[in-house]
C-alpha cells in the first residue's frame, strides 16, 4: 500500500502543485492518495474494516490505465485457477484416498494440486511455515479465492467502455 503513496509522492515531486498536470498524468490520483491513507488506518480498524475500505475505493475508481487493467487480469488468472482446483478438490477428506483424486483430474495437475493444499501455494508465491492440515489449507485458498473475487468485482469496471460506464 505504501507503493501508492511513493507513487503520489513522486508525482508531486515533478509536478509540484500543478494540479491538472498530475491528474494528467495520474489520473486517479486522488483515489491512490486515500489508498496510500487507508494503509495507515489497519491497526486501529483491523483487516476486514481495512478490506472494505480497499474495495470501496477500487470502485471509484473512474480511468482504466494499462497498470490496472494487467493488475485486474493477472488476478484473473489467478483467481480461475484456484476455482479450478476448488471446483475438483473433495468434499470429504476420506474422498481423497490414498492415491489423492485431485492429481487424477485431468483439469489440475499433480503438480498445480500440490502447489494449493499443503504445498504453500507455491504457485501464488505465498509460504507457509508448520504444519497445517489439510482442512486449514483448503480454507485458506477458499479464503484467498473469495479475495481475489472482490477485487475483481471492485476493479472490473476498467474494463467496461467509457460510454458504459456508471455516473
Amino acid at each position: 500500500m505504501s507503493c501508492f503513496a511513493l507513487f503520489a509522492y513522486e508525482a508531486d515531486i515533478r509536478f509540484g502543485f500543478d494540479e491538472a498536470a498530475v491528474l494528467t498524468l495520474l489520473p486517479n490520483y486522488n483515489i491512490y492518495m486515500e489508498l496510500s491513507a487507508a494503509s495507515t488506518t489497519f491497526v486501529t480498524t483491523g483487516r476486514n474494516a481495512l478490506q472494505k475500505k480497499i474495495l470501496s475505493l477500487l470502485r471509484r475508481i473512474e480511468y482504466a490505465t494499462p497498470g490496472n487493467k494487467q493488475a485486474w487480469y493477472d488476478t484473473f488468472v489467478s483467481q480461475q485457477h484456484l476455482a479450478k482446483f476448488l471446483a475438483i478438490y473433495p468434499k470429504r477428506v476420506d474422498d481423497l484416498g490414498s492415491t489423492g483424486s485431485t492429481a487424477s483430474s485431468p483439469s489440475v495437475s499433480a503438480s498445480e494440486a500440490s502447489g494449493f493444499v499443503g504445498g504453500g501455494y507455491g504457485k501464488f508465491g505465498k509460504r507457509r511455515t508448520g504444519v497445517h492440515s489439510s482442512e486449514h489449507d483448503i480454507e485458506d485458498v477458499f479464503h484467498e479465492w473469495a479475495n481475489m473475487t472482490g477485487f475483481l468485482c471492485a476493479l472490473g469496471s476498467v474494463w467496461l467502455p467509457v460510454k458504459n460506464r456508471p455516473g
